[in-house]
C-alpha cells in the first residue's frame, strides 16, 4: 500500500535550497549514469551509495529530468543527486503519496537541476549537519568564499543562498560587492546565478548606495545577441532583470544596446520599450514604430508591438501628460 503524507511545509514558503534539499521525503544518492542516450526523459543510473532518505533504493533506477538536463549529467562520472518520488493524490491536494516508479530530479532555485559533482566539499554541504554552519556568524564569509571559488553549479547554489537573505548586502564590504559583481559579470556562470545577484544588489541599493549593478545591466544588453538569448538556457531570464534594471536606472548612452531587444521575444520587447520610455517616451514611440517595420523582427513580436504601440498612442491622447 503506499504511503500517504502531508505536504511539505516548504513548499508554501520560499526557503533556502540548502535547507529545501534536506527535507526528509527527497532522497539524496551518490550516482553514476549509464546511458548514453536519454529516452522520453528518462535515464538510468547505478545507485553508489544512498546518502539520505529513501534507504530501499535498488541498485539501478530510471530518473526523469527535464531535457535540458541532459548535459548536466554525464556517463561515467560520479554525482551527488536530489530527486523525489512523490506525487499529489488527485483530489487532495494537500496529500502526496510516494510512487518509487516515478523519480523524478529535484529542480528548486538554486539547485535547478539538484546535480552536484560528487566531492568531499559537496558532500559536506548537503549534510544534515551543514545546517549548523548556515546559522553561524560567519556564513556570509562561507556563502562569498563558494561564489568566488565554486564551479557554475555551486555558484547558482550559493547565489541562491545569499538572494534569500537580503540583510546579507547590507553587510557587503568593497571585497565582497566585487566577488558578486564579479559572478554577476561572468558569462561562465549560469545566467540564473547571475540574474539573482543583480535582482538582489538591486532590491538592497538604498541602502548599499553603490549601484555597480546598472553598468553590469548595460554590459549585458550589449553583449548578448538575440541568436544566444533563444538558444541558451536561462538566458532570457537574464535579459529580462537587465531590461528591468534598465528601468530603473534608465541611461541614454545605452539606448542601442535596449533598442535591439525590441526585436526578441513578446516579453523582452516590451520590457525593451519600457526601457527606452524611461530614457525619453517620444525614444520608446520611435523606436517600436522601427522595430515593427524592421524585416528581422519576428512575426509574434511584431503583432504585439502593434496593440502596445495602440494602447500607447491611446493613453497618451487621453493622458497627454503620460
Amino acid at each position: 500500500m503506499a504511503k500517504l503524507f502531508f505536504l511539505p511545509a516548504f513548499a508554501a514558503t520560499l526557503q533556502p535550497p540548502l535547507q529545501t534539499m534536506r527535507n526528509p521525503e527527497f532522497t539524496l544518492i551518490a550516482a553514476e549514469r549509464l546511458d548514453q542516450a536519454m529516452i522520453e526523459q528518462r535515464i538510468r543510473v547505478q545507485v553508489l551509495e544512498r546518502l539520505r532518505g529513501d534507504a530501499a533504493v535498488p541498485d539501478e533506477i530510471e530518473l526523469l529530468i527535464l531535457d535540458r538536463d541532459d548535459a548536466y549529467i554525464l556517463p561515467g562520472q560520479p554525482y551527488l543527486l536530489v530527486y523525489s518520488d512523490v506525487q499529489r493524490v488527485p483530489g487532495k491536494p494537500r496529500t502526496l503519496v510516494r510512487n518509487p516508479d516515478r523519480r523524478v530530479l529535484l529542480h528548486i532555485d538554486g539547485a535547478d537541476p539538484a546535480v552536484f559533482p560528487d566531492t568531499a566539499r559537496n558532500r559536506e554541504l548537503l549534510s544534515i549537519s551543514h545546517h549548523e554552519l548556515e546559522t553561524s556568524d560567519n556564513y556570509i564569509e562561507t556563502l562569498i568564499g563558494g561564489l568566488a571559488l565554486g564551479s557554475p553549479p555551486e555558484v547558482d547554489l550559493w547565489s541562491a543562498e545569499l538572494a534569500i537573505r537580503p540583510a546579507f548586502f547590507e553587510q557587503l564590504g568593497p571585497d565582497d560587492l566585487e566577488v558578486v559583481r564579479n559572478v554577476a559579470n561572468n558569462p561562465q556562470m549560469r545566467p540564473a546565478s547571475r540574474a539573482r545577484l543583480l535582482l538582489a544588489a538591486l532590491d538592497a541599493s538604498p541602502n548599499l548606495g553603490v549601484h555597480w549593478y546598472a553598468a553590469s545591466a548595460q554590459a549585458i544588453l550589449k553583449q548578448t545577441s538575440t541568436q544566444l538569448e533563444l538558444a541558451m538556457p536561462g538566458m532570457d531570464h537574464l535579459i529580462y532583470t537587465a531590461l528591468l534594471i534598465a528601468q530603473t536606472e534608465p541611461d541614454p548612452q545605452g539606448r542601442v544596446a535596449v533598442q535591439k531587444w525590441l526585436q526578441s521575444t513578446p516579453p523582452l520587447a516590451e520590457n525593451a520599450a519600457l526601457a527606452l520610455r524611461a530614457i525619453d517616451p517620444a525614444l520608446e514611440v520611435e523606436a517600436v514604430t522601427l522595430a515593427i517595420e524592421h524585416k528581422g523582427t519576428p512575426e509574434v513580436t511584431r503583432q504585439m508591438l502593434k496593440d502596445y504601440l495602440r494602447r500607447l498612442k491611446r493613453m497618451r491622447l487621453s493622458s497627454p501628460n503620460a
